[in-house]
C-alpha cells in the first residue's frame, strides 16, 4: 500500500517540525511493502516555516516540499499537493496536527482488512466522545452526510482520483466540507473505523476557521459562493430525499449574504424559496425596507462581541 500524506502549511514555524516528526517516527515500523511520501506545501509563509521545512526535507527523502510564492489559501495548497502526489491513497494531515502513535500501521491494516472502499475515515483525538455513537466500525453513505445524519470532523484517507475529480475551489480558500461531500457522492459509501489517527491542536489564533467570520465583503462573497455551489451540486439530491427544509436553509443563506452585499434583487429571488420561518420573514422585511446596511452593521457588531479577537484583516 502506498500513501501520499497531504499537508498545507502557512506560518507554522512553531509546529511544522512536530507534524513532520509524527510521520517520520512511524516509517521504520511499516515494512518494505508500504511506501509513504509526505507532500508539504508552504503557502507563502512569511516566518521561518519554509526554511525549517527545507532543512528537514534535505535529511528526510520522503518529505517533498512545494513552495508557493504567495499565500493562496489552504484549498490551493491541497490542490497543489494532490497534483504532486504519486500514490493512490491521500491522507489529509494539517500542519498544526500530528499523527497519533502507530496511526499509519492502523490505517494500512484497516485498508488491507476492509478493501473495496475509496474513502476511509478515522477518529481525531478531540472528537472521541462524538464518534462513540458510530460504534467501532460503520459503513457510511453519501446520504448520511447529505442529510446530516452523520456529522463532525474525521481524519480522512481518500482515493487520489476523488481529489482529482473534485478539486477544492481556490477562490473559497476554505469550506472543505463542501468538497468532501462531493467526494462522498462519487464514492457512494465510506468506511469509518473508530481508531484515533490524528492528534489536533485547536483554538489557535491563526486557525483558518476564523476566515469564515463575516467581518468583510470578501468573506461574505465566499459564503455566498459556497452556498451557490452547494445548491448547484446537491440541490436535486435534497429534492429527491424530500428535504426541502435543507434547501430552504440554503436559499436563506444565499439571500442573507446578498442582502449584506446590497444586492436586493438577488436576495429577493432567493428568499422567495426560503420558506416561512421567522428568520426568512425577517429577512424579507429587511429587503423590503432596503435596510441591508443597518443589518450588516448590527451583525458585525454582534460578531465582534462573540469573537473577542476578530481578524477583520483576513482576506
Amino acid at each position: 500500500m502506498d500513501i501520499s500524506i497531504i499537508t498545507p502549511t502557512y506560518n507554522r514555524e512553531d509546529c511544522i517540525i512536530r507534524c513532520l516528526e509524527s510521520v517520520s517516527q512511524q516509517l521504520d515500523r511499516l515494512g518494505d511493502e508500504v511506501r509513504v511520501e509526505h507532500i508539504v506545501v508552504d503557502d507563502g509563509s512569511t516566518d521561518s516555516t519554509a526554511s525549517l521545512l527545507g532543512r528537514y526535507a534535505d535529511s528526510h527523502q520522503h518529505v517533498k516540499p512545494i513552495y508557493s510564492d504567495r499565500n493562496r489559501g489552504v484549498n490551493a495548497a491541497r490542490n497543489a499537493a494532490v497534483l504532486r502526489a504519486g500514490y493512490r491513497w491521500c491522507l489529509i494531515l494539517d500542519s498544526d496536527d500530528c499523527l497519533a502513535a502507530n496511526a499509519l500501521q492502523e490505517i494500512v491494516h484497516t485498508v488491507g482488512a476492509e478493501p473495496g472502499y475509496r474513502s476511509y475515515m478515522f477518529t481525531v483525538d478531540d472528537r472521541i466522545e462524538d464518534m462513540a455513537v458510530l460504534g467501532e466500525r460503520r459503513e457510511l453513505t453519501f446520504e448520511d452526510f447529505l442529510l446530516g445524519r452523520v456529522g463532525g470532523d474525521f481524519a480522512h484517507l481518500l482515493d487520489r482520483q476523488l481529489l482529482l475529480s473534485h478539486p477544492f475551489n481556490e477562490e473559497l480558500r476554505i469550506y472543505e466540507g463542501l468538497f468532501f461531500l462531493s467526494f462522498f457522492k462519487e464514492a457512494g459509501r465510506m468506511l469509518f473505523v473508530n481508531i484515533v489517527t490524528h492528534s489536533r491542536e485547536r483554538d489557535r489564533d491563526d486557525s483558518v476557521t476564523l476566515t469564515a467570520i463575516r467581518f468583510n465583503d470578501t468573506v461574505i462573497r465566499r459564503k455566498l459562493l459556497s452556498a451557490d455551489i452547494r445548491l448547484e451540486r446537491f440541490g436535486n439530491d435534497y429534492i429527491k430525499a424530500g428535504r426541502t427544509d435543507i434547501l430552504e436553509d440554503i436559499y436563506f443563506e444565499i439571500a442573507d449574504n446578498n442582502v449584506l452585499l446590497g444586492d436586493y434583487n438577488a436576495a429577493a429571488l432567493a428568499v422567495a424559496n426560503a420558506g416561512n420561518s421567522l428568520k426568512a420573514m425577517t429577512l424579507r422585511l429587511i429587503i423590503g425596507l432596503r435596510a441591508g446596511k443597518l443589518y450588516k452593521w448590527a451583525l458585525q457588531r454582534y460578531l465582534s462581541v462573540k469573537h473577542r479577537h476578530p481578524r477583520r484583516d483576513i482576506m
